[in-house]
């Protein structure tokens, strides 16, 4: 009766595991946050000619964490009392699955909004957006070679958009621990129950 009580116990945290992986793709850990900087950059409208765009490429070196999402941070100037926002600002990340996924903008429709779409985001200053999990349903390895591609563009397609100048640009990755760590975590924690009751 005891071993059957056992084997019920084992099978019941292997389950549990289960779901905790699944569910923790969604968390992600923020122990575990890489941050790269961009640095800074001007974008003037395809209207107007001149620096129509900006891309990154981010590598990141190899370890066990899979990668489920990414925050973005910076500093406008130059939308303040113009008619524009910062969230005309589109962003476009191609991954190393081959999929782009695109943010925010005005004149082109995307995948999803800043957090600070629209008319609140008139003023000069600081903005950020994120957790953007994107990858929780299939977390990226980070095997030292897959890349990331950031590009941003003005995308309010008017000779009215000035040039936005932002700085201060900030990429972070919002990893998950391996799934075989938490799985030996599980399993060490049911060995210690398991004595503990002998």
């Amino acid at each position: 009766m005891v071993e059957r009580k056992h084997a019920l116990a084992l099978t019941a945290t292997t389950a549990v595991l289960g779901a905790a992986c699944m569910a923790n793709a969604d968390l992600h850990d923020p122990a575990l946050d890489q941050t790269y900087t961009l640095g800074a950059f001007h974008l003037d409208s395809l209207a107007n000619g001149g620096v129509t765009e900006a891309s990154f490429t981010i590598t990141p070196p190899e370890n066990e964490f899979p990668i489920v999402g990414f925050s973005f941070a910076g500093t406008v100037d130059g939308v303040g009392d113009s008619g524009a926002w910062a969230s005309d600002m589109r962003m476009t990340v191609d991954d190393p699955t081959g999929d782009s996924t695109s943010f925010g903008g005005f004149s082109t429709t995307s995948d999803y909004d800043w957090d600070f779409q629209g008319g609140g985001s008139t003023d000069d200053g600081d903005y950020d957006s994120g957790p953007h999990l994107i990858w929780s349903d299939s977390p990226i390895s980070q095997d030292g070679e897959n890349s990331f591609t950031f590009s941003f563009t003005n995308d309010w397609d008017s000779t009215l958009s000035p040039t936005h100048v932002w700085s201060d640009v900030q990429i972070t990755f919002h990893k998950i621990p391996a799934p075989g760590a938490l799985a030996l975590l599980g399993l060490a924690g049911l060995v210690g129950t398991r004595r503990r009751r002998a």
